[in-house]
Parts: structure tokens; C-alpha cells; sequence
């Protein structure tokens, strides 16, 4: 493996492909979670779309390459102001135990040591050795990477978000879920349903 060749990057359209091809093969395609308890391939695809046109702040797709070949994806959540949440963590099966795994977890760390942030995950799979090694500590299926207060900088990491403005986003996502649920009680369907009753 070349360090050189390979990187790290923000999921594009022209990515979807490869992203829930992999998603889809997996029986541990997330981190911690079973292939009984992934959402569904359209569930997974409304997500990405989400995250490549900006419609959320908190969420994040890393793919990675090594010379335009794919070879894995993170998703990455701001759980709070001070910690990103592991989602997902895939590589292909045929570039594993190869480093890739490695460079695309440091790289994440990497992100949250500029950004003040520890990182979370769940996972029941195998795969619970690997961030061991990585220094994740673990209490069961939940594991955290805490950053050394001597490691955080005060520059940010390309996938750094202030999270006020994520807790405004979440605030008005609400705001609009109240007035469809308000919208919703008034209309004749409801009305109809309750007459039902």
C-alpha cells in the first residue's frame, strides 16, 4: 500500500455505486450492526443523498481510494460538541488486513484530534480487535477513542461543523416535524380515522 496514492474524501454521486454495492454485500456492513438491522438499500440511499447535497451538517461520508480504485467508506455523525460517532467501517473484502483499514481510522482520528472531539462506535462484529489495537477502549459492544487534551489544535478538520449550528438544524428539523404532525391532526384524514374509532 502507497500512502501516496491514496485518499480520503467527502462522498460524491458518482460514488453511490460502489458505496451501497459494498453496503449490500456486507454481512457486517456497519460497525455493530448485523445485516438483520441494516436499513434497507432505499433507507441507505435516501441517507447519501442527503449527505452529498448538504441537506444535514451532522453527517459525514469518507470514501476511500487508492489510485480512483474504491476501496472502503466511514460514516461519521456529530453525536455532540465534542464527539464524532463511528456509523459505519468498511473496506473491501480483498484490500483487508492490507493497511487500508488502518490509514482510513487514523485519518479519522486525525479529524478528531484537530476538531476536540473523541470518537464512539458500537460493534458486535470481529472487527473489535482491530480498535483495540487502535486505542478505542471498549465496555461491551460501545467503544471510545479519547483525544489527549495535549493532542487538541485550535485549527478544524475538513469535515468540522460548529455544532451550534448543528443544534439549530436539529431545533428547526424539529420545528417542521411539529407543524406536519399539527398539519396532519387538522386534516380530513385524521379526522376520518378518529371517526373510525
Amino acid at each position: 500500500m502507497d500512502k501516496r496514492k491514496i485518499i480520503i474524501r467527502p462522498i460524491e454521486e458518482q460514488d453511490k455505486g460502489n458505496y451501497l454495492n459494498l453496503f449490500q454485500k456486507e454481512t457486517f456492513g456497519c460497525v455493530g450492526i448485523n445485516s438483520d438491522m441494516k436499513p434497507s438499500l432505499i433507507e441507505e440511499e435516501s441517507f447519501l443523498t442527503r449527505v452529498i447535497n448538504k441537506e444535514t451538517i451532522s453527517e459525514y461520508v469518507l470514501i476511500m481510494e487508492d489510485q480512483d480504485n474504491f476501496i472502503g467508506y466511514a460514516t461519521i455523525d456529530r453525536h455532540s460538541e465534542k464527539e464524532y460517532h463511528i456509523g459505519q467501517f468498511v473496506i473491501i473484502p480483498e484490500k483487508r488486513k492490507q493497511g487500508y483499514g488502518s490509514y482510513l481510522l487514523e485519518t479519522i482520528k486525525d479529524y478528531a484530534k484537530t476538531d476536540g472531539c473523541n470518537i464512539s462506535l458500537e460493534c458486535i462484529s470481529n472487527a473489535q480487535s482491530f480498535f483495540l489495537v487502535h486505542g478505542f477502549n471498549n465496555k461491551g459492544l460501545h467503544f471510545k477513542y479519547e483525544i489527549p487534551s495535549s493532542e487538541i489544535t485550535t485549527i478544524h478538520s475538513p469535515i468540522y461543523v460548529d455544532y451550534q449550528l448543528i443544534l439549530s438544524e436539529q431545533q428547526n428539523e424539529t420545528k417542521k416535524q411539529m407543524q406536519k404532525y399539527k398539519e396532519f391532526l387538522r386534516s380530513d384524514l385524521c379526522k376520518n380515522l378518529f371517526d373510525m374509532l
